[in-house]
């Protein structure tokens, strides 16, 4: 009998140590995020992006709450000729994503170099890679790796393709996907007419 009360105590005890470390993991990451919440209200700016490529799924699927993708942004003012001219920088940047080996190595250095990148899928928090300057049709563009939240997603994005985010730094930084009810992302929706 005394062995089973030890037992059931040093059960007992782990399962409140795990209860422990769960409940200690909740924290850090609550905590973690709160954190970064902080520092993109101090020191991020509204930027508009622009989605390159995305889970086809979760843009028409409304059930799936969040996946990887990869945004084009820029730290220019929005307006509608850089929506215009992202849009397209992003569909020859997914073009090279889908082209073969064989189409690719007819292309100029530029498109292969940025071939390699989009072609290097795998999701990467805080990944951010300057867009040639040949292909950038005159912006500073970056591909930048984020995870979208189905509840940040305006309607529009499915056709127009942009999101208002907020970003730090440029050629390093965080960048997050701003609510659409958010003020900061208001006045970039209403710079491209879309607010």
């Amino acid at each position: 009998m005394t062995w089973t009360a030890i037992g059931g105590l040093v059960c007992l005890f782990f399962l409140v140590l795990l209860v422990l470390a769960i409940v200690g993991i909740i924290y850090l990451f609550k905590l973690s995020e709160k954190e970064f919440q902080q520092r993109m209200q101090e020191n991020g700016k509204p930027v508009l992006a622009v989605v390159i490529m995305a889970n086809s799924q979760f843009l028409r699927d409304h059930s799936i709450p969040h996946a990887p993708a990869l945004l084009l942004i820029s730290f220019d003012d929005p307006s509608p000729e850089l929506a215009d001219d992202m849009r397209d920088v992003a569909s020859e940047l997914f073009s090279l994503y889908t082209a073969d080996a064989e189409d690719i190595a007819g292309r100029s250095d530029a498109e292969q170099q940025m071939a390699a990148c989009v072609k290097d899928d795998g999701y990467r928090p805080k990944r951010r890679r300057l867009v040639a300057a040949e292909m950038s049709r005159g912006w500073k563009l970056y591909m930048a790796d984020e995870v979208l939240n189905r509840v940040d997603i305006p309607d529009h994005t499915l056709v127009t393709r942009v999101i208002a985010c907020k970003a730090t730094g440029e050629e390093k930084g965080e960048i997050m996907v701003l609510p659409p009810q958010n003020d900061e992302a208001q006045e970039v929706y209403r710079a491209l007419g879309l607010g």
